[in-house]
């Protein structure tokens, strides 16, 4: 502590300082919107301020491959900025999705009528919006997969799945050369979620939702199922407070990978003299 306090000391800063400043921090924060404060404390943001501080400068979403910090060259960072700001696109209304769905009131109803057969699937607008969010953060991370494929050159024989892309032949051969610690960071997140993984589960629940039966039950409600539906082996059902839970998991996960992915390229792409050539500088819109 008193080696980091006489570090801190060097660069003008004293404990009165860092308490200063963490307390406008927190008045900062606190000026948020309830659902930026809310994307904020379960490490929901797409902002590299926000992984360690919680001020005004955490407000948005402004992650980005290129930086006036860096020299990136390369043809290919342009057309990952192109895909970054998709997935940012997407990956934000699936965080918006989430957090609607935890409120009590909802701003639109379900106009249809379901049949009652006991079984205690939650039909609201709330869950379908949970199930959408859920969705969408598979399709961001397949997304992540094609950016990696095109940032290395690489044409894979099979169809592009975040999961799966990893174990095909020549993309392992490939990524085997590669020192790059995101693009490792990105393999583990992809392990966790194939076949035998730790969140193995996830793409069998993905899977049901887009193929199949998938329910959601509310066990608040005591599901009867007198017609024994919820003993069918090919219905998958969940409990609507442990898939919450996991889908909060899975959208953190999300986070986590685009971050690696942003990373990544800037690692590869990144040089200290550029020579004649420009370095490649993105503005934001205004």
């Amino acid at each position: 502590m008193q080696q980091a306090l006489t570090k801190l000391k060097s660069f003008g800063f004293d404990l009165p300082d860092l308490e200063r400043e963490l307390s406008e921090s927190l008045v900062e924060f606190q000026s948020l919107s309830e659902q930026r404060r809310f994307s904020i404390e379960n490490f929901l943001t797409l902002n590299e301020h926000a992984i360690y501080c919680s001020c005004d400068a955490a407000k948005w979403d402004d992650l980005q491959i290129g930086s006036s910090r860096l020299m990136l060259l390369g043809p290919v960072v342009p057309r990952l900025e192109l895909l970054l700001n998709r997935v940012k696109s997407e990956y934000s209304l699936a965080r918006w999705m989430y957090f609607k769905s935890a409120k009590e009131e909802n701003d639109f109803t379900l106009d249809a009528k379901f049949s009652e057969l006991f079984e205690g699937e939650s039909l609201e607008p709330a869950t379908e919006m949970l199930r959408s969010s859920y969705r969408q953060c598979y399709g961001i991370l397949d997304k992540l997969a094609e950016g990696i494929c095109q940032l290395y050159s690489i044409q894979p024989k099979k169809k592009v799945y975040f999961a799966t892309i990893w174990d095909q032949t020549e993309v392992k051969e490939k990524f085997f050369e590669i020192k790059n610690n995101h693009l490792t960071a990105l393999v583990s997140i992809a392990c966790d979620l194939k076949e035998g993984g730790e969140l193995c589960e996830f793409k069998t629940w993905r899977n049901k939702m887009e193929h199949g039966l998938f329910m959601l039950i509310d066990n608040e409600q005591a599901p009867l199922d007198p017609l024994g539906l919820l003993d069918d082996e090919s219905i998958v059902s969940v409990d609507l407070e442990v898939f919450r839970d996991k889908a909060l998991h899975l959208l953190q996960l999300t986070r986590a990978a685009i971050m690696s992915f942003t990373y990544c390229v800037r690692l590869q792409t990144v040089v200290e003299d550029v020579g004649s050539a420009k370095p490649i500088v993105i503005d934001f819109r205004r």
